[in-house]
This record gives structure tokens, sequence and C-alpha cells, in this order.
């Protein structure tokens, strides 16, 4: 059996696949500097956020910043007191990174999805018809969105003051008169605590004859704690007892008369409504700024205009779905 033809055949083989490798890698004669590389200045920027102009190594396939510490200075500024952030950053921004510049707005002809990408930790959008580099961090890096206080709170200029209203109505003809007074007061004593008087005169004429009634449905101190509960002594009629002020909603079925003593309950004044009526919210990443449209199912139930970077939707009672 003759076995010499295979060892030639195996050579060719192995010197047909080197000959192709290198004529896959040839760089055309006057381009040899570009495939080197080159050293220049790109605008950074991070969910349309600008970080500044930073020095950059370009070349064919990969982009490395030659200032890794001062991009990751200019992205501590947004988020600061953020440790794992800045360990990740000066770790990751010193590597080379993947151009990635198909994905860019500019060369893919504004395709949904462009100018954005998602990474575990830090990677790049090199947009070369614009000389700019898009910088992405994951989300496990960036602070959560802090919860938004469900209570208001006292501005710091606050004083203690005293607050009356009046409504005054009069009516008359030649026989006869008649006129009413309403009124309403309170007088701030403490920072969460305060006196009430609530009052009401009525007077009649009729010829010679005349009569006036003065009443006073409420006249007592209240004191809120934590914002939660209230502490209420004095003379008290059941006209505020069914609203957001005291927080009883259960007690509509019964006639209450004109107390005289102390209440104590919960009281709902404290809330912030805008704040406590939120639905879940929805996260999205803009790299431009965008319109984004709110749909239920095919029905458009709002159109919001945003910035660039991370945005947060709040879906209230509404299903929705947005696209931009």
């Amino acid at each position: 059996m003759n076995m010499r033809p295979l060892p030639v055949f195996f050579l060719f083989f192995a010197y047909s696949a080197s000959c192709t490798l290198h004529a896959s890698m040839r760089i055309p004669q006057g381009f040899e500097e570009l495939a080197r590389g080159q050293t220049v200045l790109t605008d950074v920027y991070l969910y349309g956020q600008p970080l500044g102009v930073f020095q950059t190594h370009v070349d064919l396939e990969n982009i490395q910043f030659l200032q890794p510490d001062a991009v990751a200075s200019a992205i501590n500024k947004i988020y600061p007191d953020n440790p794992d952030l800045n360990a990740m950053l000066h770790k990751e921004l010193k590597k080379s990174f993947n151009r990635n510049s198909k994905l860019s707005c500019s060369s893919s002809g504004d395709t949904p999805g462009c100018d954005f990408l998602k990474t575990d930790t830090a990677d790049i959008i090199y947009d070369e018809n614009n000389a700019r580099t898009i910088l992405f961090i994951s989300n496990h890096y960036l602070p959560e969105k802090k919860q938004k206080n469900i209570y208001y709170v006292s501005s710091v200029e606050s004083r203690n003051a005293f607050i009356h209203q009046q409504n005054i109505n009069f009516v008359t003809d030649r026989h006869y008169q008649s006129a009413s007074v309403q009124g309403n007061g309170s007088l701030g004593i403490t920072d969460n605590g305060y006196l009430n008087v609530d009052w009401n005169w009525q007077g009649q004429r009729s010829g010679k004859e005349s009569t006036h009634d003065t009443a006073i449905n409420n006249a007592y101190f209240r004191q809120d704690f934590l914002k939660r509960f209230y502490v209420q002594a004095g003379v008290m009629d059941s006209q505020d007892i069914l609203v957001t002020a005291v927080g009883i909603s259960t007690l509509a079925s019964y006639r209450w008369g004109k107390m005289r003593g102390i209440r104590v309950g919960s009281t709902l004044a404290w809330v912030n409504m805008d704040n406590v009526s939120s639905g879940t919210p929805v996260n999205i990443f803009l790299s431009r700024e965008a319109r984004v449209d709110a749909y239920r199912d095919r029905q458009l139930l709002a159109s919001f205009y945003l910035k660039s970077g991370p945005q947060e939707l709040d879906t209230r009672s509404s299903r929705w779905a947005a696209t931009h």
C-alpha cells in the first residue's frame, strides 16, 4: 500500500490556509497607520449625559481610554458615594473595548434599538461618524431610586400664625332684615399642634321684634404625633370626623352630636396622596431625547417627552406598553 501522497496533501492544505489567512489580514498600502491605531479626542457620553472630552486609542477593531481614571471620576460625580461602582470602573475602563460601531444610530440608519447596549459591567459604542463614545453601565451598579416620602414636610421657614376666615350674608327689605356671620379660626401653638374655633352668629329683625343666636360648634386643641395619630380635647362636633384630617370612614352610619372631652385617633392629614397613589414602576433607558407613548392594549393613554438616560414611568392603575 502506498501512503506517500497523504503528507503531501496535508502540507498543501496547511500552506493554502496560511496563504488565505495572510491575505485576509493584508492591509492596503497607505492604510498601515489606521491599522496600528491612532490617538484621538472623543466626546464621552453616559446615557445622554456628557462626561467630557478624553483621549482614546482607536484602531480598526478596538478602542481604549487613555485616561480611565479621569473618565471614572466624571462618572462618580454623577453617582457619588458608590464604592462598588467606583471599583468596577477603575477595573473595566482600563481594558480595550470592541468598537461596536454598527450599533450606533449614525451607522445603522436610526434602526430601533440603536445607540444602546446591555452589559453586565461596562461597555461602549464608538460612533465614528460623530467622534463620540457612548458609555453604558450595568443596572446593578446604578443607585436605586430613593423612595418618596409619603408625608408632607413643614418648611424650615414656617412659623406659627393665626388664620381666620369668615362669611357674611345680609338680606333686607322694607319690613325684614336678616344677617348671618360664620367664622373659623386656627392659631398655631406647637410644630404639630393648634387651637381651633368654629362659630356662627345669626340675627333677624321684623318691625320692632328682633332675635339673634350665637353658637360655637368647635373649640378645641389638637396635637398630632408621628404624622399618623392625633389627640384632640375640647368642644367638638361631627362635622370633620369623616375627613382625611381625622381618617375615620367607618362611622358614617352613626349620628354624633356635640362632644365635650378628648378624642384620640389616626389621621391622613399629613399624607401626600400624589406620592402614595403610585403603581408598579416601568424603567426604561433612552439613548437620546424621545417621545414615549403609553398604551393599554390599543388605547393610547398618554405621551411623554423624556430626556436621554434612565427614566421611570409610573403605571398607576393602568397597564402600559412603552414604545418610542
